[in-house]
């Protein structure tokens, strides 16, 4: 199925302004590009040449992309102090955790395609990581609900949502797993998922300590007839993001004693294991002393018995 990047890709001129926004007006040094987009690392790269900024954080958001995407960028991120590439999935706590404490995530169509996390888990699991998301994406337009777009059954997804190949084929695959995914087709994350609310998008993201300073208009979507392109900065106060990174670091700490856990309880089960093996060792030493013994006891009156006595 084609990605869905490459039928929900801002407009770049709106998302480089959003990028603009948070380095020239809320002053921001460090980001982390969470990149869902087909030229990868164009947010990133751009970031990084920005005077202000010190550091950048590339992560691939998409599942399907070409491993020479991420070698280009590792070599191209070379040649730019303060970039990074990390290599691993973006919802996994050990890559969330490699890209560490910035001061921005960018999610430029990330959350459209998000499911099993959902799109507002997502946001929940990198809120402790940061003090601001600036968002690029295609927002629904039909009602103030968030919907998940297959819900609306094949003729109505088709109507709402570009006509991509792998959109007219997704009906058809709907239960069927996607090995590429390690999901069902259902919840794969190259069709678009969610028709999301900017109620609900501003809703979830002030719950999580977050308010709007930043929203614009990019556009109606083309083929997307209820879609507007939009893009958003949520920023936070100080004193809240002081609060997520002493959540962040007891969360990383209690991770850090269950892996301790996990390995001592490892080690007990290898040594059970052995102790296991040695215990058969014996059983089969001592069932071979019995059978030879047993044999040599019985031989008289084997001899006896073939002689007819």
């Amino acid at each position: 199925m084609s990605s869905p990047v490459q039928a929900a890709r801002a407009p770049r001129r709106g998302t480089f302004e959003a990028i603009d926004f948070a380095v020239d007006e809320l002053g921001l040094e460090s980001f982390a590009d969470l990149d869902m987009g087909q030229v990868y690392g164009e947010h990133a790269f751009y970031v990084i040449d920005k005077p202000a900024v010190r550091e950048a954080v590339l992560a691939d958001a998409r599942p399907t992309r070409p491993r020479h995407d991420l070698l280009s960028a590792i070599e191209q991120a070379a040649d730019h102090p303060g970039m990074r590439v990390v290599d691993g999935d973006i919802l996994d706590p050990v890559t969330i955790a490699e890209i560490g404490q910035v001061d921005a995530v960018l999610m430029f169509n990330v959350l459209l395609p998000m499911v099993a996390p959902d799109w507002d888990r997502v946001l929940e699991l990198f809120a402790p990581t940061t003090s601001c998301f600036v968002i690029a994406n295609p927002q629904w337009q039909e009602g103030e609900r968030t919907i998940r777009l297959i819900e609306l059954g094949r003729e109505r997804f088709l109507e709402a949502v570009p006509p991509t190949a792998g959109h007219q084929e997704l009906f058809d695959h709907l239960d069927e797993w996607y090995p590429a995914q390690q999901r069902t087709h259902r919840d794969s994350r190259t069709v678009w998922q969610w028709g999301i609310t900017d109620t609900d998008l501003e809703a979830k993201l002030a719950a999580l300590g977050f308010g709007l300073a930043y929203e614009r208009s990019l556009g109606p979507f083309p083929g997307a007839p209820t879609f507007e392109n939009k893009a958003f900065v949520f920023s936070r106060s100080a004193e809240r993001s002081a609060a997520a990174v002493d959540s962040a670091t007891a969360v990383a700490n209690s991770r850090s004693k269950l892996a301790a856990v996990e390995r001592e309880r490892d080690e007990l089960r290898e040594r059970n294991a052995e102790l296991e093996r040695e215990r058969d060792e014996l059983k089969r030493a001592l069932s071979d002393v019995v059978a030879s013994r047993s044999w040599r006891l019985t031989k008289p009156l084997r001899a006896l018995k073939r002689s007819g006595r």
